[in-house]
């Protein structure tokens, strides 16, 4: 028996990631969980808080796709995780420094980079706060940017034997309609692992170094424990 893979981030996203599913031996099932609303307006605000900072955090990949097609901010880039970086680069950024999943942990390991800097923080509006809050702790003077906000939205009732979860916002969309019940789960960072430990659930895998990929490989590991034929 194969295993059924739920995918729960975009349908842009998951065309992408089914094809490393299918190399491990697993069958993709998407089930798009959260739905992106960019902010354009946002742009003009984060020209306006460049011109007075001395770095530009980017929290995500998506941040980055948001910002390229006008050109990234000449400022020193920090970026959470190492994909972040990778397409900061791609699209003509310079990047100083590669934090963690999750600004929280970015905010402690770069604390010598970060105290007493000016930080604009461009990403979703659902972490703003958060994060702010995380490099304000370690003394950042710091203006939030929110470039889009992750919806949280219900998946169709297809029928998978695991589920890859994302985001925070893809466990919120999930649970609107379905359970975890009997399903081997998996999150791609301590972020997304904490926000189903808030709501009862204990992934299975989370990864050492936050990625889909890693997680993929991980859950296709477990199947012949897992599931039975």
């Amino acid at each position: 028996m194969t295993m059924r893979l739920g995918l729960t981030t975009t349908p842009d996203r998951i065309r992408t990631l089914a094809q490393d599913v299918e190399l491990f031996g697993l069958v993709p099932v998407s089930l798009p969980c959260i739905r992106i609303d960019a902010k354009p307006s946002s742009l003009d605000k984060l020209d306006a808080a460049v011109r007075s900072a001395d770095l530009l955090l980017v929290t995500s990949v998506r941040t980055v796709e948001l910002l390229a097609p006008a050109g990234l901010p000449s400022l020193p880039i920090i970026a959470v995780g190492s994909k972040t970086a990778k397409a900061v680069e791609t699209a003509g950024g310079s990047i100083k420094w590669v934090g963690s999943d999750g600004v929280r942990e970015l905010a402690c390991e770069a604390a010598h980079l970060l105290t007493g800097r000016r930080i604009v923080v461009a990403g979703a509006s659902n972490t703003a706060r958060r994060n702010a809050a995380a490099l304000e702790a370690v003394g950042s003077s710091v203006v939030s940017v929110p470039l889009y906000t992750t919806v949280p939205v219900p998946p169709a009732g297809d029928h998978v034997d695991a589920v890859l979860f994302g985001s925070p916002t893809a466990v919120a969309g999930w649970l609107m309609s379905r359970g975890l019940s009997g399903l081997v789960i998996g999150a791609i960072g301590p972020t997304t692992a904490s926000a189903l430990r808030e709501r009862g659930f204990d992934p299975d895998v989370v990864p050492e170094q936050p990625g889909f990929t890693e997680t993929i490989e991980r859950l296709a590991a477990l199947r012949p424990e897992r599931i039975v034929p």
